[in-house]
């Protein structure tokens, strides 16, 4: 046996540090403020040159008109091609300019489609519109005053008209921006009310970047989904007030603070809760950080920096107390498990966020000790 002093484990000392602190003063980071610092996401998309903005026409159209019969109907499908897939666009709230439907709106269900009775009194054709926003998020120009695009099209009065946009158009890489934020919407709408968006975010696209700041969400490309997640899980934790923020450059795989591997990390496991299934075996975003491309979380490449002060290894750690698949740790949390203890706490660091976990009997130490260990390597 070799005699000494017995090293703490470093999620252990973070805790012990903690010890004795008032669940108030244990969990308070800094002041709750406005979302400060501009966080540049460089590294995420790989772009570090400034970019070329060409914005859109002032109206989104289709690229593929397809019709069918309907009788006694006017409907209207909103599909989105990925790959070999046609997505149905839900949300979307049409108005169609026509004196015989005066000013009843329908809105595109869970299958892309939005339904009236047909009337055709006022000609064969109607002029059919929808803005890309709501009262919790719209998809608007970059430019100084960029209002919200609108998304339009001429069909029969009578009769089922899809509206197909591809991946990568200027229609599609909109309605991509939609269908990850109204995704985001109905999920949180479900597991934990929508009480704390009490401002609503702002789409910027085409952007100089990809960051988000006050609010705004400025995006390069509307088709990348896991980036699209990932800054609007910046205005997700900026509302929930979930960790303080900090702003500066960072690479996915080194340390620097962690606030900001915080604040980074969190907004990576929001876009996984989005769009990836909480059971997926091989958890990964597609499009994020292009040089070290797929980025997978289940299993943190070994050549990561190891400990909270990187932004992967937080991912992983947060994934793995929310996700159903078995991969050397059992715990599965709700996501309202995971995000109520820290609502408006500003909490500044991954360890402070365990901290507050135990402290609201979430789930056992030795659970919350085991994923850290997993993750963190300490």
């Amino acid at each position: 046996m070799i005699r000494g002093h017995a090293r703490v484990p470093h999620f252990l000392f973070a805790l012990s540090m903690l010890a004795g602190v008032s669940s108030a003063e244990a969990t308070v980071g800094k002041p709750d403020v406005p979302f400060g610092g501009l966080i540049q996401d460089q590294d995420l998309s790989g772009e570090y040159l400034p970019r070329r903005i060409l914005a859109p026409g002032a109206e989104l159209s289709a690229d593929r008109v397809e019709t069918a019969a309907a009788p006694q109907q006017l409907v209207i499908q909103v599909l989105r091609e990925v790959g070999s897939e046609l997505q149905p666009v839900s949300g979307l709230v049409f108005t169609a300019a026509s004196p015989s439907f005066g000013t009843m709106p329908a809105t595109t269900d869970s299958q892309g489609e939005a339904r009236w009775a047909s009337n055709c009194s006022d000609g064969p054709r109607i002029r059919v519109r929808a803005q890309l926003k709501n009262s919790f998020f719209s998809i608007a120009s970059s430019g100084v005053g960029g209002r919200p695009y609108p998304f339009v099209a001429e069909v029969g009065c009578e009769g089922l008209t899809r509206l197909i946009v591809k991946t990568d158009s200027d229609s599609g890489q909109a309605l991509g921006i939609w269908q990850v934020a109204m995704r985001a919407q109905l999920k949180l709408q479900s597991a934990i009310g929508l009480q704390f968006w009490k401002r609503p975010v702002v789409f910027a696209w085409p952007g100089d970047g990809d960051y988000y700041t006050r609010g705004v969400v400025t995006l390069t490309r509307g088709d990348h989904w896991d980036v699209v997640g990932h800054e609007l899980g910046h205005a997700i934790y900026d509302l929930g007030g979930i960790g303080s923020s900090e702003g500066g450059q960072h690479r996915i795989d080194e340390c620097y603070s962690s606030t900001l591997a915080l604040s980074e990390g969190w907004a990576s496991f929001f876009s996984a809760f989005v769009s990836i299934s909480s059971d997926d075996p091989d958890a990964k975003f597609e499009y994020m950080v292009p040089r070290r491309a797929p980025i997978r979380f289940e299993t943190i490449p070994a050549d990561v920096c190891a400990g909270e002060e990187n932004e992967w290894r937080v991912t992983g750690f947060f994934w793995d107390l929310f996700d159903k698949n078995a991969d050397g740790e059992t715990v599965e949390q709700l996501f309202s498990s995971l995000w109520n203890p820290l609502q408006d706490s500003r909490v500044s660091s991954s360890s402070q966020a365990a901290k507050r976990f135990e402290i609201r009997g979430v789930m056992p130490r030795g659970d919350l000790e085991q994923v850290w260990r997993k993750n963190f390597l300490k």
